[in-house]
């Protein structure tokens, strides 16, 4: 379809479609541009105020984020050559962080490693296969940390510590009854 020239300032398809000037268009796409530079000058000053003045590194200060560090103090503590068994490599990662790159026994991936890595191989640990982990290795000292495990502790384990104060998780310390690393008081 063709549409002759206007005298008004329409062209012809303008006038088919009710007759909008193209200025007024403009203007129209014109403030919704400003509202959008706006806005996202807003936005910027908002993120550069909440990165400048926000919660900032200091934010676990009197409490912890994890309770990896203390549970590596505990075992550094308790039996430094110890076998470290976690339940989680992305819990052990950070014990082994702070035990200066020790390799730990993951039960989640069912080998020894420094770092959490993504695998389909990963199987979620029970307290039986703890147990077992426990069973095959010298002086093992089990990090758990206080979820994913279904049901009770058995009774052939002793909590040696509880590390409960961090903001995100709990990491308990167990003990085989039979073979402990550090007696009861």
């Amino acid at each position: 379809v063709c549409f002759a020239a206007r005298d008004d300032g329409m062209s012809g398809g303008q006038a088919a479609m009710g007759g909008q000037p193209a200025a007024r268009g403009r203007a129209v796409l014109g403030g919704l541009a400003r509202v959008g530079t706006v806005a996202l000058v807003i936005i910027a000053a908002l993120d550069f105020a909440a990165n400048r003045y926000g919660a900032g590194p200091e934010v676990y200060s009197s409490r912890p984020y994890s309770m990896t560090q203390i549970a590596a103090q505990q075992i550094e503590a308790v039996c430094d050559g110890c076998t470290v068994i976690v339940d989680w490599d992305a819990v052990g990662a950070g014990v082994s962080a702070h035990l200066d790159g020790r390799e730990l026994y993951y039960l989640n991936r069912r080998e020894f490693g420094t770092f959490a890595k993504f695998s389909n191989k990963n199987t979620p640990p029970t307290w039986d296969d703890a147990i077992a982990a426990m069973q095959r290795f010298d002086k093992p000292i089990f990090v758990h940390s206080g979820a994913y495990f279904s049901g009770s502790p058995p009774c052939c384990l002793n909590l040696m510590h509880v590390n409960g104060d961090g903001r995100h998780d709990t990491n308990l310390v167990w003990q085989l009854e039979a073979d402990p690393v550090v007696p009861e008081d």
